[in-house]
């Protein structure tokens, strides 16, 4: 296997634990196809139905609703045991709650209207993160980072790996 194909499978590997995580908080949220490879034909129609280069892995929409403490507290009990991603299983508890308590007060800190989440395999130095938050990022990601921002207003990270995604995420309702 290729380092490049072994990238996006690590990337791939934490967008569905994150994915799991929000659905198990009941976040509404949307992914991009843009990562997964299409026959020239696909491509074709995918482009003229809207799909762009650089397009962020996730969107996450905020939430109207209060979630329910105790629900997402047994959820991510459950999460906690059968965490795939070592990151996860390592992150520390916020209360008994753990990852889904976390989401639940980002969510009640007033969590902005949409996260746009460019996730990446969670590879990227820290050094070079503290440096430059986008590192890693595709200048056509950048761009269009930079285009959702100046358009709607909405947040836009790049996040290393789901538990990165999960603390970035916590920490944009405070």
């Amino acid at each position: 296997m290729s380092d490049l194909t072994m990238t996006a499978s690590r990337e791939h590997d934490e967008q569905v634990e994150l994915v799991r995580v929000l659905r198990a908080g009941g976040v509404p949220h949307a992914a991009s196809l843009n990562g997964v490879r299409l026959t020239p034909g696909q491509a074709r129609r995918a482009r003229a139905a809207g799909m762009t280069a650089g397009e962020p892995d996730l969107r996450i929409d905020g939430h109207p609703l209060r979630p329910d403490m105790a629900l997402l507290r047994a959820a991510a009990a459950l999460l906690r045991e059968a965490a795939s991603v070592a990151a996860l299983a390592s992150l520390p508890a916020s209360g008994a709650g753990g990852e889904m308590l976390a989401v639940a007060e980002w969510l009640e800190a007033g969590a902005p209207s949409a996260v746009y989440v460019e996730l990446k395999a969670p590879g990227v130095a820290k050094r070079k993160r503290l440096e430059d938050p986008e590192a890693g990022a595709t200048d056509a990601q950048r761009e269009r980072m930079a285009a959702i921002r100046a358009v709607s207003g909405a947040t836009c990270i790049v996040a290393y790996g789901a538990a990165d995604a999960l603390a970035r995420l916590r920490g944009l309702g405070r």
